[in-house]
């Protein structure tokens, strides 16, 4: 009973450290990704060779890929699709805000018109 206690308090010592290598992979592919995102934008040659390697990892098969590598390579994916999403939301505004002007410059023309009929009448 001893030895049999002894082999599972082994084996759950095993099984808590490569939980523990697991968890610790994932946030350093969460870091990795991040700083990749934050960079993006910033040196010019560090933002390409950091793409550059993200653009391989994209490459690979997912069963291929590391765990770190792998929550890299989605936080990566997130950040673009949270830039796209900004982006899109950016040009539907500027969109919007040049309706509202043509608009404004419309209704403006036509009050001087307007008013221009109503002098010469």
């Amino acid at each position: 009973a001893r030895r049999q206690a002894d082999a599972q308090a082994v084996e759950l010592a095993r099984a808590t450290e490569a939980l523990r290598d697991r968890r610790d992979a994932i946030d350093d592919g969460f870091r990795d990704g991040l700083a990749y995102a934050v960079d993006a934008g910033g040196d010019e040659a560090a933002t390409a060779s950091v793409r550059a390697l993200v653009d391989e990892l994209r490459a690979r098969p997912a069963d291929e890929l590391t765990l770190r590598e792998l929550a890299t390579v989605r936080v990566v994916e997130a950040s673009e699709r949270t830039q796209a999403a900004r982006l899109e939301s950016a040009r539907a505004a500027l969109d919007a805000a040049k309706r509202r002007d043509a608009a404004e410059r419309a209704h403006e023309r036509l009050r001087a018109e307007h008013e221009g009929l109503a002098h010469g009448a």
